[in-house]
């Protein structure tokens, strides 16, 4: 392993604002979440929200990465930890692989990198999924 973010399938990087194509179109092939339809979202909604993620300061060990596949480079997903404790020692995660991607080993090892990274480094005790 060449970097603490990058495993044998995937490599944790900071969203760029170039990825909101391929957010856009993985949320047009995702349909409904957890039995919920959302709303379309416009392209520029999406374009703005790369450009707020590629910008956004890491506030209180709450932060949004992509996922990317290591063999291929492609954008598949993203991985994120929010509602952080840091007195109580947890803090709330969340995976998003989109659909073509899924069951290839790439949540499973993007939530390992993660959870390295809050436990050791940040020294965290305890995960929730969000």
């Amino acid at each position: 392993m060449a970097s603490s973010w990058t495993g044998n399938r995937v490599r944790l990087r900071a969203v760029e604002p170039d990825d909101w194509t391929a957010f856009a179109r993985y949320a047009d092939d995702d349909g409904p979440r957890g039995g919920r339809l959302d709303l379309p979202r416009s392209a520029e909604s999406y374009r703005a929200w790369a450009q707020e993620q590629a910008v956004v300061e890491c506030d209180d060990d709450r932060f949004r990465l992509a996922v990317e596949a290591t063999a291929t480079g492609e954008l598949v997903g993203t991985v994120g930890s929010h509602r952080t404790g840091p007195r109580s020692g947890w803090f709330e995660l969340d995976i998003t692989i989109s659909a073509g991607h899924r069951r290839k080993g790439y949540a499973t090892e993007a939530v390992v990198l993660l959870l390295r990274f809050m436990f050791a480094e940040r020294r965290y005790q305890s995960a929730e999924r969000e």
